[in-house]
């Protein structure tokens, strides 16, 4: 769009100023447009990935902080997954993250399965990917880990109310052991209950 808006300008110019290119100066004009594109082109997506990047950033600071550690967290998590299952709308899921790492579940009250997932390599910085050894640690838990584009995930039986505990720990335990969190840190819970019934 800028591009198109600098040739514009550069046709109206010799209207305003009155003064006319001669073909070989209107020939050089084409070669320095020419040359220009590739540069703010590059220029722009530089910028967008920098803007995208910063974006990224932020995503799981809109969670909410909660006062205990990634230690001693699984109630907590569990009385969110609890709501999450008893009180959520179509669209409703959760998000747990300590700094990039994180895990999230997507259910509403209507479902007797929860999909549960762990952020794959595809969403992490390089220097905090997982090693062949710690995916394979998730997938000896039951985690699909065979696209490397999307999150790794599994589907969990919820039917029973005692699983949600049993889930919480293991959401812990996946941050602690597999992504190698601070076990003093304390983790953002995001929590969205999506559309309810009126």
């Amino acid at each position: 769009m800028r591009l198109g808006l600098l040739a514009i300008l550069m046709g109206i110019l010799p209207l305003l100023t009155g003064r006319f290119p001669t073909p070989q100066q209107q020939r050089e004009t084409m070669m320095i447009l020419l040359w220009l594109v590739p540069i703010l082109f590059a220029v722009e997506m530089s910028a967008a990935a920098i803007w995208y990047g910063h974006k990224y950033e932020k995503r799981w600071e809109k969670g909410k902080r909660i006062h205990r550690s990634l230690e001693e967290c699984h109630d907590e998590l569990a009385i969110n997954l609890d709501r999450l299952l008893t009180e959520g709308g179509e669209g409703s899921f959760m998000v747990v993250s300590v700094g990039k790492p994180y895990v999230q579940f997507g259910a509403d009250k209507y479902d007797t399965r929860v999909r549960f997932e762990a952020v794959s390599n595809a969403y992490l910085p390089s220097e905090m990917r997982l090693t062949k050894e710690k995916v394979s640690e998730l997938a000896i838990i039951g985690f699909d880990v065979s696209n490397p584009e999307s999150n790794f995930f599994r589907e969990v039986d919820v039917s029973n109310k005692s699983t949600i505990r049993v889930i919480a720990k293991t959401a812990r335990d996946i941050l602690i052991d597999v992504y190698g969190c601070d076990l003093k840190a304390r983790p953002r819970i995001e929590l969205v209950l999506g559309k309810r019934e009126k």
